[in-house]
């Protein structure tokens, strides 16, 4: 499901309103992943599901430098405050530690792998498993990975 509300108060503003819609209505948790971590695998996020077996329940899958978060899965929704943005990783593992919540950090190469930088796009392109992927294709279809060098 796709919740919209917050979209204009950014990443952060959209994960919480969704989270506090979510547990209004009774959900249990919630899982957040950002739109730019093309070479996330689906045994990845049922990976971070999986490691979910506890309420309250923190699971954290940080970004390949350590400073982005690119998968939170929370229980309950609102279990930690959360900030999104650079360098997000340890502030939220903070977070979850003031909440008295232990962080289950879970490092997945594919979720790992975000594009926040024309360098990140061509370590993406050198992956194995990115041959395969639609995003690969369309960077070499508009010329991106040529004009990067």
């Amino acid at each position: 499901r796709i919740i919209t509300a917050g979209a204009r108060e950014g990443h952060t503003g959209a994960v919480v309103t969704a989270a506090a819609q979510l547990k209004a209505e009774g959900v249990p948790a919630i899982l957040t992943l950002p739109g730019d971590i093309p070479a996330a695998k689906p045994m990845e996020i049922d990976a971070v599901i999986a490691a979910a077996s506890a309420t309250p329940a923190f699971i954290i899958a940080p970004a390949h430098d350590e400073q982005g978060s690119n998968a939170i899965l929370m229980s309950p929704p609102d279990a930690v405050k959360l900030r999104f943005g650079e360098d997000s990783y340890f502030p939220h593992l903070a977070a979850a530690r003031a909440a008295g919540i232990t962080p289950h950090i879970l490092p997945l190469p594919g979720i790992a792998m975000d594009i926040d930088h024309p360098a990140d796009i061509a370590r993406f392109a050198s992956l194995p498993e990115a041959a395969a992927t639609q995003t690969l294709a369309w960077l070499k279809q508009n010329g991106i990975l040529a004009r990067l060098g």
